[in-house]
């Protein structure tokens, strides 16, 4: 046996589990904050996430609320989960 085979013979090999999926996009997500120190004149602020890393697409609000309706509304986020005791105090929810 040569010692090749379909793994050592293949163009570049991803390392993400999913990165074989046609199509495949990484999970995305919103950390929503309150008062965060490198954005002080909003109260409210939305980072996008994606595979687990920040991405510079982010949202700024005066209200909680508004916050919420524009995630959802031109997101399409539809899962809130409230911040873990464990999180950062100036994490309020993170959106699906």
């Amino acid at each position: 046996m040569s010692g090749s085979n379909a793994y050592t013979d293949s163009h570049a090999v991803s390392t993400h589990p999913l990165a074989c999926m046609k199509g495949y996009e990484p999970l995305a997500f919103w950390v929503v904050t309150k008062a965060p120190r490198d954005v002080p004149e909003w109260p409210y602020v939305a980072r996008k996430w994606e595979a687990g890393k920040p991405v510079a697409t982010h949202y700024c609000s005066r209200t909680l609320g508004a916050l919420r309706l524009l995630l959802r509304r031109d997101e399409g986020c539809q899962l809130c989960i409230d911040r873990d005791p464990n999180d950062d105090a100036v994490i309020v929810e993170t959106w699906l």
